[in-house]
Formats: structure tokens, C-alpha cells, sequence
């Protein structure tokens, strides 16, 4: 992907494809410096890496229709944990940049938001404290019916003081079973392929974050690989691989 004009994306808010009513996007990542300086420092303020924080806000168009935005994303989902998928482009595939937040939400809109005349507009914020990165798409929103493997994306496996993070969005699913793997090879074929993080197992809509620590760094390609037992699941997969510290 070269650079991109912001004219579409997959933005998945836990099971929700939340792409049709979102209108602004904005992550962020900060770390504080803590000052260091000493009577050593060469008349220089030194500083070292402190803490790290996360951030995504994102502003739409509200819907309060009965399957609309307001019915899976509202008061009820205050302080819980959420899982925020972002991936840009109007048809994204598998390699293309994404970004996976998870955290507490800490802030949202009413259902009522705006002024006479204007279209109802909701707003979010999620403190994404546990992570917020990015990494490639392994594979973008689409609904599958069989059984499959996801295209190879270049990345290599984590090494001893990195993370690999996978997340997992299912928007709808009805049925039979669905059963998502992330696997790893040194070949972008596959030719003996690692299963190296399986999500739970499900019959309808879900979302799901997990991990696995190093090392397989000489693993050089991830793919995305699922199981459908019978049914139609519409689903994304996104991965990164993080340091340690």
C-alpha cells in the first residue's frame, strides 16, 4: 500500500463493523520521558523511556435503529474491554498496514448528539492500555463459507524479547462453527506450516485478542487459517509483533 487517501476502511469495534457510520479516526501512541539529568550530563538534560499510553478516538453518525450502531455500542459497554481493528483502504487485503487497540472505553457520546438540523452524531474514546499497534492485515474483512488458508504476508516470528499479537473480529456468523488459527512458515508456501495461536472456537459474532511470546523468529511468514464447520462467518484477522519493553 503507498500512501493512502483517507476514502474507506474497515474499522471493527469488537464484533461490529462499525465502517458504514464512522467518519474520523484518531490513534494515538505517547510514552513519557523521565528527566535523568544529573551534574554528570554535560550541562544537558538526559532523559529515559517511562511509561507508555494509548488512545483511539472515533466520531460517526449515530444510528439507533434496531441493528444500528447505538444497539452494540452504548452506555452498557462503559469501562469494559474492547477491541478496535482499523484497517485503511476501501478494498484492503492481506499484507496491508492495520491497526489493533485494546483497552477500557472511558468515554462516550449519549444517544442524542448534535444540533437541530444536523444528523445525530455519537463519539468514543478507548484508553488502549493494554496495546496499541500496528502490523499487517492477515485477512481483511470477508465472509467465508468453507474451509481455507489465508494468503502468506511477509513478517517474521517474533524473537526471544518480542510478542506476537493476533486479533480476531467476527461480525456476523450463523450456522455451524468457525475456528481461526494464525500459523508461521519459513517458506512463503506453507510447505510445513506452525499453528501458533488458535482463537476460541465460535457460533456467531465475537471478537478476541491473544498472544504468544518468542522465540520463532526464523519463521519468515504468517497466514491466517480457519475452519468452517458449516454456515457463513464474516471475519478479520490483524497481527503484530511487539518488544517486550
Amino acid at each position: 500500500m503507498a500512501v493512502n487517501a483517507q476514502t474507506g476502511a474497515s474499522v471493527l469495534i469488537n464484533d461490529l463493523d462499525a465502517s458504514q457510520w464512522v467518519t474520523s479516526i484518531s490513534a494515538k501512541l505517547t510514552r513519557t520521558m523521565v528527566k535523568t539529568s544529573s551534574y554528570g550530563s554535560n550541562a544537558f538534560d538526559n532523559f529515559i523511556p517511562g511509561m507508555k499510553s494509548g488512545e483511539v478516538a472515533i466520531e460517526g453518525f449515530q444510528d439507533l435503529d434496531a441493528s444500528g450502531f447505538y444497539a452494540k455500542i452504548n452506555r452498557a459497554d462503559m469501562d469494559a474491554s474492547s477491541l478496535v481493528t482499523i484497517i485503511p483502504g476501501v478494498t484492503p487485503t492481506a499484507g496491508d498496514a492495520s491497526l489493533l487497540a485494546y483497552g477500557n472505553l472511558d468515554e462516550m457520546s449519549g444517544h442524542i448528539e448534535g444540533n437541530v438540523g444536523e444528523a445525530n452524531v455519537f463519539t468514543i474514546h478507548q484508553d488502549a492500555g493494554t496495546i496499541i499497534v500496528s502490523g499487517p492485515c492477515l485477512h481483511p474483512k470477508a465472509t467465508r463459507t468453507t474451509t481455507a488458508s489465508g494468503t502468506a504476508v511477509a513478517i517474521a516470528g517474533p524473537t526471544a524479547t518480542q510478542t506476537l499479537y493476533a486479533a480476531l473480529n467476527v461480525v456476523t456468523g450463523t450456522g455451524g462453527t468457525l475456528t481461526v488459527r494464525v500459523q508461521s512458515d519459513d517458506a512463503v508456501g506453507f510447505p510445513t506450516p506452525t499453528t501458533r495461536l488458535t482463537f476460541t472456537a465460535t457460533t456467531g459474532p465475537t471478537w478476541e485478542i491473544k498472544s504468544v511470546t518468542g522465540s520463532f523468529s526464523s519463521e519468515t511468514h504468517l497466514r491466517a487459517d480457519w475452519t468452517v464447520s458449516a454456515g457463513t462467518f464474516a471475519f478479520a484477522v490483524v497481527c503484530a509483533v511487539v518488544s517486550n519493553f
